[in-house]
């Protein structure tokens, strides 16, 4: 079943980059600096998903550079029209633009609360939904893998 999962994966995000253009092996994942601790696991999420799925170990860089899957709300977001700062907390936006892959939401540290008392991993939660929705990844039960 694993082999299944993996496979699938792999041919999603194979075709969500294709249709960029783009080769995996080609991407980064960019993590903007001072990144909240909910989108620095997002990218741990991302990077351990991708090398499982594929066997490529991509890159984390705190400068964007193309072609790259952009975690979080950045300038590098911005410029290409994706403004989370807005939406509703624990929202995400998962956009390709050109050869780049965006998947941004409304994030706050985690030592900070909105103003309902709850936190907002808008990111992490955006980063779930791509690795299930366009890669094919389940979480039947926690573990450790």
């Amino acid at each position: 079943m694993k082999m299944k999962t993996a496979l699938f994966g792999t041919i999603a995000l194979l075709s969500v980059l294709l249709q960029a253009g783009t080769r995996i092996s080609d991407c980064v994942i960019y993590l903007p600096k001072g990144s909240p601790d909910s989108v620095e696991t997002a990218a741990e999420e991302l990077l351990y998903h991708i090398k499982l799925a594929t066997g490529v170990e991509l890159p984390v860089v705190n400068t964007p550079r193309s072609p790259m899957i952009a975690l979080g709300d950045s300038p590098a977001a911005r410029k290409a029209g994706i403004d989370v700062s807005k939406e509703p907390y624990e929202t995400h936006i998962i956009r390709t633009v050109g050869k780049d892959l965006y998947i941004a939401g409304r994030d706050l540290p985690k030592d900070r609360l909105t103003e309902f008392g709850g936190h907002s991993y808008g990111t992490l939660y955006g980063t779930y939904a791509f690795l299930n929705k366009a890669m094919g990844f389940e979480w039947l039960m926690p573990s450790q893998k």
